[in-house]
């Protein structure tokens, strides 16, 4: 439920955020008045503010872009500038800070103006609405933090079960992929059915190259903007088959698919999968991924799903360690581990990518997992 609250947090408008922040603050003891001076075209507007005989001033903002710490010090500046003397700021923005800024933040306050600093972000507006105040958020937001909502993961699921469908099958592709078992890694945010984090797909950032952590180019298509080719091969025409490509949309779903790390053996015609280049591959195209995903300001959790296709009798090949179980790679044409919940979109790349990664390698028959992964860490192939 909570991904709901934030979500509609995220994406409520100047007139609605207004009525809310005043009536947040009034529930928490706040006299408030609000100020015709102070809107504009950020979304901000000033309000009054009094609580146990001491005065101040509240800024309401749902600023969409980044400099959210230059804008409150912005509106400080103006503050101090008034006639009134103030003895508290309250600042509140639909986007989210981190803790350590905020303290920063309130340290530097009270020291160059000497009022106490109260910053209200994403996060603490939706742990106050879902703890102290849930029929604020009903009739604000049109979200109930008591009333039982669908199962967001089965539909996650689902999604994603279409869309790796639909690469298999080379169906529904915006840009046309190489023949042949294909590696496929998607991240999707709850509520990605519903969220945008962006007014038009040009806003998105530029997603990072199959097998890499940074991009040549984007090319839009649709709702969504792509990066083509691979690690090795750059490939502008996006009328030609391409070895792989990544793309993310104005949801935060991002989908990555790669035909590259299969070789094929031009004397016997037998496919290999080089798991050393499938892990680097993956943990590059991760990397970059989850910096897309926090200049969205995507809020967690994410799901990522690795799957591999069409690899019935693929052999999943590695100069280091144990021999695989009775040889014969692959014994299922697709494999799709159990999803990674994402909680935090700092965590080390290696760490989300240890459980699938082992499981691919155990399917492929080999006694320990990846050969690459012990319990000191990740021993980072060909380089990483």
């Amino acid at each position: 439920m909570k991904e709901q609250v934030e979500n509609a947090i995220r994406d409520i408008d100047a007139d609605d955020w207004e009525q809310l922040c005043s009536d947040i603050l009034r529930a928490d003891d706040y006299d408030v008045k609000p100020t015709a001076s102070g809107s504009g075209g950020d979304g901000g507007k000033d309000a009054l503010i009094s609580r146990g005989g001491r005065n101040g001033i509240a800024h309401y903002t749902t600023r969409k872009k980044s400099g959210t710490k230059a804008k409150l010090k912005k509106d400080a500046d103006k503050a101090a500038a008034h006639d009134r003397d103030y003895d508290m700021f309250v600042f509140m923005t639909n986007r989210n800070i981190g803790g350590a800024v905020v303290d920063d933040l309130v340290d530097d306050h009270r020291e160059k103006y000497g009022w106490e600093l109260r910053v209200w972000h994403r996060e603490t507006i939706r742990n106050f609405l879902m703890g102290s105040k849930p029929e604020l958020a009903a009739s604000h937001l049109g979200v109930d933090p008591r009333a039982s909502y669908p199962d967001g993961k089965q539909q996650i699921d689902d999604y994603h079960e279409d869309r790796v469908q639909n690469i298999a099958s080379r169906d529904r592709l915006d840009i046309p992929l190489a023949d042949g078992p294909v590696l496929t890694m998607h991240l999707l945010p709850n509520g990605h059915d519903t969220v945008r984090y962006v007014d038009t797909p040009s806003e998105l950032p530029l997603p990072p190259m199959y097998g890499k952590d940074k991009s040549v180019e984007k090319v839009q298509v649709g709702d969504g903007v792509y990066s083509v080719g691979d690690r090795l091969t750059y490939m502008g025409d996006t009328s030609r088959d391409q070895p792989g490509y990544t793309r993310l949309d104005e949801h935060g779903r991002f989908e990555v698919a790669g035909t590259s790390p299969f070789m094929q053996d031009p004397r016997t015609g037998e496919v290999a999968l080089t798991g050393g280049d499938m892990e680097v591959d993956l943990a590059y195209t991760l990397k970059g991924a989850l910096r897309c995903l926090r200049s969205l300001e995507v809020s967690p959790p994410v799901y990522l799903y690795v799957t591999v296709q069409d690899v019935q009798g693929v052999q999943l090949q590695s100069s280091e360690g144990n021999s695989p179980m009775g040889g014969g790679g692959f014994g299922t044409d697709s494999y799709a581990p159990p999803a990674v919940e994402i909680s935090d979109l700092d965590t080390s790349v290696p760490e989300l990518l240890r459980e699938p990664v082992n499981r691919i390698w155990t399917k492929a028959r080999w006694n320990d997992g990846s050969p690459f992964y012990t319990e000191d860490g990740w021993s980072k192939p060909r380089g990483y």
